[in-house]
């Protein structure tokens, strides 16, 4: 499968090359990670601009231990908007963009997951 925001060679290097360890990863990722999207998500739409920089912030590391550095990038932007007190509809903007990328990252992260077992 072809991937557009994962990188497994990342993935594979970050795990040291252990399946096991890389499975044990994944499976937390996809377990944690949804809820502190989930908690960025709700602090969007409560326009909680030190909330969304907080968990900007928070999010933001995670995505270079799977090869995900343009998300990294983009988490880093929505967490200096909010810091920066840029307009609400920027951050909001930005979070969409963020939104669609991290879906496609969920699924691509699942679906290497299950190509390990």
């Amino acid at each position: 499968m072809t991937y557009l925001i994962i990188k497994p060679d990342t993935i594979q290097s970050t795990m040291m090359g252990n399946v096991e360890m890389t499975k044990q990863f994944l499976e937390r990722y996809l377990v944690q990670t949804p809820g502190d999207f989930e908690n960025l998500t709700v602090a969007v739409s409560d326009k909680n601009r030190l909330n969304i920089a907080r968990y900007a912030h928070h999010i933001k590391p995670t995505m270079e231990y799977i090869g995900a550095s343009e998300m990294r990038i983009n988490f880093q932007q929505l967490e200096t908007l909010a810091r920066s007190n840029a307009p609400i509809e920027e951050l909001e903007n930005t979070f969409t963009m963020i939104e669609s990328q991290f879906n496609l990252l969920m699924t691509e992260l699942a679906s290497y997951l299950a190509s390990l077992k």
